[in-house]
């Protein structure tokens, strides 16, 4: 939790697809919300919800920091 991933599989919680590489592994993902997030995005963990990890887009978790 708290770690960035890096989108493999474009995430669409509607179509349930979605996979992120984290630590040289994959992993099933969804997104926080609804928005689709293209492969390729960086992404930070919020949880992990059994086998799944809960995502959302890296420059929204640095601009709420800021």
């Amino acid at each position: 939790v708290g770690q960035e991933a890096i989108v493999t599989q474009t995430i669409d919680n509607l179509a349930g697809t979605g996979q992120a590489s984290i630590a040289g592994q994959i992993w099933t993902a969804r997104g926080e919300d609804n928005t689709p997030i293209e492969a390729g995005t960086r992404v930070t963990v919020l949880r992990i919800e059994g086998v799944k990890l809960i995502v959302t887009p890296a420059c929204v978790t640095a601009g709420a920091k800021e």
